[in-house]
Formats: C-alpha cells, structure tokens, sequence
C-alpha cells in the first residue's frame, strides 16, 4: 500500500506542477488584461506594421497617439500575448489598416504603457475552460493522496 501512496504522490504531483504553472500563466495573463480597463482612452493613429520576428505576437504595430500633451508611441496590440494565431493577427490586420485613427489605451500613471485592445479578451476565457478540467483532476488527486494518508492501515 506504500508502494501506491508513493505513486500516487509522484503522480498528484507532477500533475499539479503541469496544470498549476498553466494556471498560474493565464492567471497572470487575465490580471494584465483586467488592469487596463483602467487605462485612460484617446485616439491614436497607426503609422506602420513592422514585421519583427514569427515569435512576436504584437507583430511590429507602431501608432503614435497624445497623453498629457506628450506626443507617445505605442506597439501593443493587446497587454501579454504568448501566441498569436494567423487568424487572430489577420483579425488584427483588417481591424487596424495603416493610416486608421484607433482608441489608444494608456496607462494614466505611466503614459508610456499602451495598448489598442483593452479588457480580457475572449480567447483568454476560452483557455481559462480549457484549463478547468485539468484543474479539477487535480483537485480529485490530491483529495485522494489526503484520504489515503488519513486512512492507513
């Protein structure tokens, strides 16, 4: 019966190492994105798309826009994007044709800070459910790795 517990232990956590980092990720993603619902709004205006690298999810997005009197520039599409998919950047590209004049949020502490997508964004609750399920076996395993202790023989 030892033998089990120990299995179970590795198991319970190993799995929860997996999910918990994927939890902690998207949480961290989901925070970024809530706070700037608090951003201050103005418009802006898209001068260019530069094409940096393939693992740039903001994908070079250079507009320019006025906060405090100071003219800024910002690239952000949206706060944190670890993956961008062809049709969410084509999305991204119809939304915002060079020369558009787009809502710019920015950070009233830090002008500096912008984005042209404020809020949490669907994709990120889609994952949140995705994730959920996973979340749940663990919950289950680490329910039984505690009755199996609080039940030896």
């Amino acid at each position: 019966m030892v033998a089990g517990r120990r299995t179970l232990l590795w198991v319970t956590m190993i799995w929860s190492l997996i999910v918990g980092s994927a939890i902690i990720i998207e949480t961290s993603i989901m925070l970024a994105e809530a706070r700037t619902t608090s951003f201050a709004k103005t418009s802006g205006t898209l001068d260019s798309i530069e094409m940096t690298d393939d693992t740039d999810p903001n994908f070079g997005f250079v507009y320019h826009y006025q906060a405090y009197g100071r003219q800024l520039e910002g690239r952000r599409v949206v706060p944190v994007k670890i993956y961008a998919s062809d049709a969410w950047v084509n999305k991204m590209f119809s939304r915002f044709p060079i020369g558009s004049h787009p809502a710019v949020y920015y950070n009233p502490s830090i002008p500096a800070q912008s984005v042209l997508i404020a809020g949490i964004q669907p994709e990120d609750l889609r994952l949140a459910l995705l994730i959920s399920p996973f979340a749940l076996v663990m919950l289950v395993l680490w329910l039984r790795l505690i009755f199996s202790f609080r039940n030896r023989d």
